[in-house]
């Protein structure tokens, strides 16, 4: 016992002299109990320095609860998170926390009794995510970035709404939200859903439902690992809207297209040249914008977002290109709508028409009824 006390205490010593980030955090009366043997806490040290790492975050420098996470990396290294903060603080922002530091549970007897700050392990908690929600949960808002990744913010959102926090986080969760809604890659949109669902930002769940039918390539996808299951029903519905719209391009093109074949209403004859030649310039412009036929782009297998085909269609190129009258009468002259200029004035509209046809998903239809609506439901917007 004696040489396992001597080990300790030079631990103890050399951890205080060590960079804080790796320090455990460790006093002297939290060494031993009043029976002269070593605490829970001095052990655990003991085991941390046998092959993890130990961080210590200091949120509150006098707190009474430490809070135990770990986190590991690809090459399988487990790095343990001690995280010191008051029970107050906790208690204020958290009703989870309340319960769970109040008479009626374990943890919560341990600080009653205690003279020393106790430890409560939360081995299923990101670490990250802990620290930025104990800063909230103590008012450290200026200690916080004004901006995070779609990552950050549902690893944020997970622990907020896990331990009932997203009423102190309401204000900071939207600003976090609708930064990074500026600054968001199309993969990145269904991470960015899921943390505005879970932190219950109803007005700008419905922003965010509308960039991320839009911005994604391809039909939307699920994140990796667990979500609710409100999100898939979200993306089913994206997906359902998506090809109801490109369908929906295709019929009007294909519409316009047989109308400009009508040799009555569009061309001198059935041999007009300007009206085939014109055509073909006009499915070539189609397809380089990768907006007709369909299954061209199906063939080489490239994805487009909803937002770029439609601000394909409404810019396409207006140059005259290849294309010749057939002779001196020419309908060209009399025909005006025939012209690129005119066509992409037609396409424009289309595509203006379609972006704002396209309603914002109702939050509290997805969380309190379980369906999707868009639009229409009586919910005030």
């Amino acid at each position: 016992m004696l040489a396992l006390t001597t080990k300790a205490r030079l631990f103890v010593a050399n951890v205080h002299n060590e960079a804080e980030t790796l320090c455990c955090g460790i006093s002297s009366s939290e060494l031993y109990n009043h029976h002269g043997k070593l605490t829970h806490t001095a052990q655990s040290a003991l085991r941390n320095h046998n092959g993890m790492a130990v961080k210590k975050v200091d949120i509150a420098s006098d707190g009474d609860v430490i809070l135990i996470c770990s986190i590991g990396d690809s090459n399988k290294q487990v790095s343990s998170y001690r995280l010191r903060v008051s029970a107050g603080s906790l208690s204020t922002g958290s009703s989870v926390f309340k319960a769970m530091l109040g008479p009626r549970f374990k943890e919560g007897r341990q600080l009653a009794s205690s003279v020393t700050a106790i430890e409560i392990p939360l081995p299923d908690d990101d670490p990250e995510a802990m620290i930025m929600l104990c800063r909230a949960l103590h008012l450290q808002f200026v200690a916080m970035p004004d901006v995070l990744t779609p990552a950050a913010l549902l690893a944020l959102s997970v622990v907020a709404d896990k331990y009932d926090c997203t009423g102190t986080l309401r204000f900071a969760s939207e600003i976090w939200i609708k930064n990074a809604m500026h600054t968001t890659v199309p993969l990145d949109m269904v991470n960015l859903l899921t943390a505005a669902y879970l932190f219950q930002q109803a007005k700008v769940f419905g922003a965010v439902c509308r960039d991320a039918l839009l911005m994604s390539e391809g039909d939307v996808k699920p994140s990796a690992g667990d979500h609710p299951t409100a999100i898939d029903l979200c993306i089913d519905h994206f997906n359902t809207v998506k090809h109801r719209i490109e369908q929906e391009l295709v019929v009007f093109i294909e519409n316009d297209i047989v109308t400009r074949l009508d040799s009555k209403t569009s061309g001198c004859s059935y041999s007009c040249v300007y009206k085939i030649s014109q055509l073909s310039e006009l499915q070539q412009r189609l397809n380089k914008a990768l907006v007709w036929p369909v299954s061209h782009r199906l063939y080489q297998q490239t994805a487009i977002s909803l937002e770029r085909l439609l601000a394909n269609l409404g810019s396409l190129d207006t140059s005259p290109g290849k294309v010749r009258p057939c002779g001196p009468k020419c309908c060209h002259r009399t025909a005006s709508y025939l012209s690129f200029e005119s066509t992409q004035i037609l396409y424009n509209t289309k595509a203006r028409e379609i972006m704002q046809s396209i309603p914002q998903v109702c939050y509290r239809c997805v969380r309190e009824e379980g369906k999707v609506v868009s639009g229409g439901c009586s919910h005030p917007a």
